[in-house]
């Protein structure tokens, strides 16, 4: 019966609540674990996998780029170039000066 009559079982909502959560990850580590996973149990269904590992990428870009302004602000960079470098607003890097 299993696997792909299980994975036909539970569709495509179940299958978005696991990339939900694979995305949510603060580990980036175990989230590109549980995305493999993923990728290799629902081989029928590239079109949801795919929209997800671009909301991986995205999230890790970002995360990249909040580290790239947090060092900047604490270098002491004024606020209008970290805005002209990393493309982030005053509100964004509010939040990040208050970590």
């Amino acid at each position: 019966m299993c696997p792909n009559a299980c994975i036909k079982a539970v569709g495509d909502d179940y299958i978005t609540s696991m990339l939900h959560y694979a995305a949510s990850l603060t580990s980036v580590k175990v989230g590109r674990k549980y995305f493999k996973f993923l990728e290799k149990v629902f081989t029928d269904k590239p079109e949801i996998i795919m929209t997800y590992g671009q909301v991986l990428e995205n999230k890790g870009m970002e995360r990249g780029i909040a580290k790239v302004a947090t060092q900047m602000i604490y270098d002491g960079a004024p606020v209008e170039q970290v805005q002209k470098w990393t493309g982030l607003s005053a509100a964004d890097l509010g939040r990040l000066s208050m970590r």
